[in-house]
């Protein structure tokens, strides 16, 4: 039997937008590559290696944070937050950090299998997000880890990141009508909070349920999401953002003194470029 296809006119394709709302419900880290770890930077000597201080908590840490400039995406995250502003009484202030909006395209890519909507093809092809970046409000935090090395050896390295324990984001999401409606593309998204996340320590990797959230709205009955969500976005915004980098929490309580100790030997080191 031949197979039968959709023919849809140029005429009646219309682009659907949707802005949501999400909050975590598990803490955020952070993940980029550090350029230094790149397998083309600049190799050191060996008495260079031997002079260097070997951590830098506080600049990792900020080295890691994904803060565009504000005239790339101020237009389009005003347009988000106005938006809210409309349906409630809410009154955003514009974040300074930011995570990639492939995350969340890759996360509800994770599950498009279990919400049982579309194919993982179909859901590739059909639905985006809108944007480069979608806002992150939240305080950072300095996350300190012992991983093991790619080498050989798998000698023991600490590892400082940020991670943002309360945050909130709003993502907008684009599809063509007729070949996605609004709650499937809500299912897509609520399943992706609960079983992908996004950043580092996900559940889609296995690893953990760092990254996880909510969808939420005015409405919502749900757990309070909705006041979280509030109370993150008109108070954890860009001059808090800044607060937290330039004198950074350490995440874990057990860690700070041995965080300290090695900030204070970077800037014994390098006084004239250091900032504590």
């Amino acid at each position: 039997m031949a197979k039968r296809t959709r023919r849809v006119s140029a005429a009646s394709q219309r682009h659907v937008y949707v802005t949501y709302c999400i909050v975590g419900i598990e803490p955020l880290l952070m993940h980029p590559l550090l350029p230094e770890r790149l397998a083309f930077a600049e190799r050191k000597t060996a008495a260079e290696k031997k002079a260097a201080v070997r951590w830098d908590p506080y600049g990792e840490f900020r080295s890691l944070l994904i803060a565009p400039p504000i005239e790339t995406v101020e237009l389009q995250w005003r347009e988000m937050i106005d938006e809210i502003a409309d349906q409630s009484d809410v009154e955003a202030s514009m974040p300074m950090l930011a995570m990639p909006a492939t995350a969340i395209k890759g996360a509800i890519l994770d599950v498009a299998s279990l919400a049982a909507v579309k194919s993982k093809k179909d859901v590739q092809r059909l639905l985006h997000v809108v944007g480069t970046y979608i806002p992150i409000w939240g305080v950072p935090q300095l996350h300190l880890a012992v991983v093991r090395t790619a080498g050989t050896t798998r000698a023991p390295e600490l590892r400082f990141r940020p991670v943002i324990p309360r945050w909130a984001s709003m993502v907008r999401l684009s599809w063509i009508e007729g070949f996605l409606d609004v709650n499937e593309v809500t299912s897509l998204l609520v399943t992706a909070g609960l079983f992908s996340g996004i950043g580092d320590w996900r559940p889609a990797l296995g690893r953990g349920r760092y990254g996880m959230f909510a969808v939420t709205t005015p409405e919502s009955t749900d757990n309070g999401h909705w006041a979280t969500f509030t109370e993150i976005v008109t108070q954890f915004g860009r001059d808090a953002q800044a607060a937290a980098i330039e004198q950074p929490e350490v995440y874990d309580p057990q860690y700070a003194e041995l965080v300290r100790e090695l900030q204070d030997a970077r800037t014994a080191k390098y006084p004239s470029t250091v900032t504590t």
